[in-house]
């Protein structure tokens, strides 16, 4: 191992954060420079590092969460070998998913920046007795923009919300008393401040339609 000191020639790359033993570690051995990272990020502004290479230098790659992309960035070595070393960094971005009758997949999470992603609700509609909420769409913020229906794939560059948008129901259904017959009979869903179908009363020989009720109450 002693004949492979000083390694002069070498770079060496943590995947934690740097510390001084590291740094102490690396100067012992020769090693002119000591690159680490802080958190997930962009990376530092493009430029070219220089550093005395007859000294041991600790590098610290910082990154921004408001830089888009996957970044790069190079380290020279003037003076020394005259090598030049990339060091790359990907941005992470986060996706806030919200949906008020549940059924969003997936959920909210946080990925790299270009990553492809597919939503939907896989719930619609969502009943409770004779009221029912329909998934409509979808209203977005960031890298998603509006749409209708229940899916939706685009790809993550920046921070952005996927709201899923819903309409309310109801169900109307139709029924005559003694001695005539109203269509249509069968059950139909109506949106919330939307018209029922148009129902049609026809009486037995010899009667008539005296009242027409819904849910019990007079209205004709």
């Amino acid at each position: 191992m002693a004949e492979a000191l000083p390694l002069s020639r070498e770079l060496l790359f943590v995947s934690g954060r740097t510390s001084y033993e590291i740094g102490q570690k690396a100067a012992f051995a020769g090693i002119p420079i000591v690159a680490s990272v802080s958190a997930p990020f962009s990376i530092l502004s493009p430029s070219n590092y220089a550093l005395t290479a007859s000294q041991a230098q600790v590098i610290t790659v910082r990154y921004s969460p408001l830089a888009a992309g996957a970044h790069s960035n190079n380290v020279a070595f003037p003076g020394g070998d005259g090598a030049t070393r990339p060091v790359t960094g990907m941005t992470r971005h986060t996706l806030t998913v919200e949906s008020a009758y549940g059924g969003a997949w997936p959920g909210t999470l946080t990925n790299g920046w270009g990553t492809a992603l597919s939503c939907s609700v896989t719930n619609s509609p969502v009943r409770n007795g004779t009221t029912q909420y329909v998934c409509t769409g979808w209203a977005g913020a960031g890298c998603v923009t509006n749409g209708s229906g229940t899916n939706i794939a685009f790809v993550l560059t920046a921070d952005s919300t996927l709201t899923w948008l819903w309409k309310t129901q109801y169900l109307a259904t139709a029924s005559a008393g003694a001695h005539g017959a109203v269509t249509p009979t069968n059950a139909t869903w109506v949106d919330c401040g939307g018209s029922t179908p148009s129902y049609t009363a026809t009486p037995n020989s010899g009667w008539q339609v005296t009242q027409w009720y819904m849910n019990g109450v007079s209205v004709q």
